[in-house]
């Protein structure tokens, strides 16, 4: 192969010739290609510890908690949501949005 002349894909553009290249295209499929970058996952999240549950006995609300230690029973879940900003209640987003609840699904 030392003795072969480069490809010449277009006037000043010259490439070592490589078993199975004729056209630009060819040239550029055989190139290697760089790895795609690694996604950026976000860590997982247990959906309890951003549910909001409630003692069906004392009404009191917990979150994160599926058990209420002052009835000693286990709680029902409200719905998605945190601890408020002002007031480290629990708030259920159900609480915020003025929607009907689902209905469940028999």
């Amino acid at each position: 192969m030392d003795d072969v002349e480069p490809v010449e894909f277009a006037p000043g553009l010259k490439f070592p010739p490589v078993l199975g290249v004729h056209t630009l295209t060819d040239f550029v499929r055989f190139q290697p290609h760089s790895e795609a970058p690694e996604p950026i996952v976000p860590p997982a999240i247990r959906r309890r510890d951003v549910t909001i549950y409630a003692c069906p006995t004392c009404e009191t609300r917990y979150h994160g908690q599926q058990w209420c230690h002052d009835c000693n029973q286990p709680c029902t879940r409200v719905g998605l949501g945190g601890l408020c900003p002002h007031c480290a209640e629990p708030v259920a987003l159900t609480d915020l949005i003025d929607t009907p609840p689902a209905a469940p699904n028999c």
